[in-house]
């Protein structure tokens, strides 16, 4: 009983000092990489042509702009008749507001005490 409980505890040990030197080892090394041959780039657009492109863009940005400003206008004028509508029937369900201020001064007049003298 002994000796396999000293041969289990041998073999525990070994592997014990075994393994990290299995993953203590170095991995084989990477292959190294070339740097790619840089593509030419091509010339930069002149001034003038990059000046032109930008005022194209701008041109069709304000275009868009003035369409879209355009069909909100048109949406405006279909919807007012039945904004006005909704405004009129608010107007009959929901009475006017009060101020803040009369609404505080209502408060402070039901929350005074009555002494009576």
């Amino acid at each position: 009983m002994k000796s396999l409980f000293k041969s289990i505890l041998v073999a525990i040990i070994g592997m014990a000092l075994v393994a990290p030197l299995a993953y203590g080892s170095d991995a084989a090394q990477p292959a190294k990489k070339r740097a790619a041959a840089k593509a030419k780039t091509p010339p930069q657009p002149s001034l003038q042509d990059q000046i032109q492109a930008l005022r194209q863009a701008l041109d069709t940005q304000a275009s868009q702009i003035d369409s879209l400003k355009t069909g909100m206008a048109e949406k405006d004028e279909r919807l007012q008749p039945t904004r006005k509508q909704q405004q009129q029937r608010h107007r009959r369900t929901h009475p006017p507001a009060t101020p803040p201020s009369a609404r505080m001064r209502q408060r402070s007049q039901r929350c005074k005490p009555q002494w009576r003298t």
